[in-house]
This record gives C-alpha cells, structure tokens and sequence, in this order.
C-alpha cells in the first residue's frame, strides 16, 4: 500500500461549467518535459485516475511538487501533491478542487477564468496553495 492511502486526505469539489474534462485548464496546454519526470515511489495504481500522458509538473511551494493532470473518466483534473517519498497523494475531482494532507499542506486547482480561494497563492496558472 502506498504512502497516500494512509494520509489524510480531503478534497471538496464544486460543479464546474465545463464541457470536457480538464477544459480551461491553461497548465496543461503547455509542452511535456522530462525536467521533473513523476517520481518512481507514486505508484502505477495511484496514477490510474489521470491521464498520464497530460501529466505536467506546474511548480514547487515550501519544497513541495506538483504535477497536474486531466482526469480519466469522471474526473475534470487531478493533482499530484509531492512532498517527499512517503508523503505524497494524487487527489482528483470535478471542477474547482481543494486537497489537504494530514501534514497541513492545502492547494487548489482553479480553472481558468475562476477566482483562486481566499488565502492561497499562485503556484501556476491554476494551481495554488495555502498561505
């Protein structure tokens, strides 16, 4: 079992107007690179809810990494929150999302055009964490 199953994880979601999944999402137009590839402790069966051929890292907060991904299926985005080989998650949802681990780090995926949460700051385009 991965080190994320026993993280505290909670992800609020909220409907979002969009037509297909990861639309409005302008972190994930731009170009694949092998500069920060996923980390080979995030497991296959953690992935399975993303597609991984969207995965883009978008930046680092307080020596975390975040990568962001479409969703697969039902899923408008995903993203992969990478503090350290033990503590990561990949949190996916619907619309504008919030995810929290149990070590107290909070971000959020905004589509474009949307209002970042109170508190947060720009870590991308649509990725932002708490302040």
């Amino acid at each position: 079992m991965s080190a994320a199953a026993v993280m505290t994880l909670i992800v609020s979601l909220a409907a979002a107007g969009c037509s297909s999944p990861a639309a409005g999402l302008s972190d994930l137009e731009r170009d694949a690179t092998t500069d920060h590839p996923v980390p080979v402790e995030v497991s296959d069966d953690a992935l399975a809810d993303l597609d991984v051929d969207t995965i883009r890292w978008v930046g680092e907060h307080d020596g975390t990494d975040l990568w962001l991904a479409s969703g697969a299926e039902d899923h408008d985005a995903c993203l992969l929150i990478y503090p350290d080989a033990t503590d990561w998650v990949v949190a996916c949802g619907v619309g504008p999302m919030q995810s929290s681990t149990g070590a107290g780090r909070t971000f959020a995926v905004v589509p474009d055009g949307a209002t970042a949460p109170e508190g947060f700051e720009a870590v991308s385009r649509n990725v932002f964490a708490s302040s």
